[in-house]
């Protein structure tokens, strides 16, 4: 479990990464000026169809992971008795990411 532990932690990064790169696409904002507060100043501008599919694709691949994740979290804790808070901030930062870059 921990190989796959690892694993989705740092799909879990990529996500929230994946998410703000799309956030500052849709808003037409550089990443450095993402953090300064400006973000929501901006009115969204429609994505190009190449970023839409790929926010698209990305964003479902990130739900999938974090549900498969969850039921090996839940396998891992019935079968062999590990705990689930050591791998459900995974879970939720995948499926947060994914669905956050989902909905904008």
């Amino acid at each position: 479990m921990e190989k796959w532990r690892e694993g989705f932690s740092f799909v879990a990064v990529l996500g929230m990464l994946m998410s703000i790169v799309i956030q500052s696409r849709v808003r037409a904002l550089p990443l450095k000026e993402y953090f300064s507060g400006a973000v929501h100043a901006r009115t969204p501008k429609p994505l190009d169809e190449k970023t839409r599919v790929f926010a698209i694709f990305a964003s479902l691949t990130l739900i999938v992971f974090g549900l498969f994740f969850l039921a090996m979290t839940i396998q891992a804790h019935i079968w062999e008795g590990e705990k689930i808070f050591r791998s459900i901030l995974a879970v939720y930062l995948s499926i947060l990411s994914g669905l956050r870059s989902l909905v904008k």
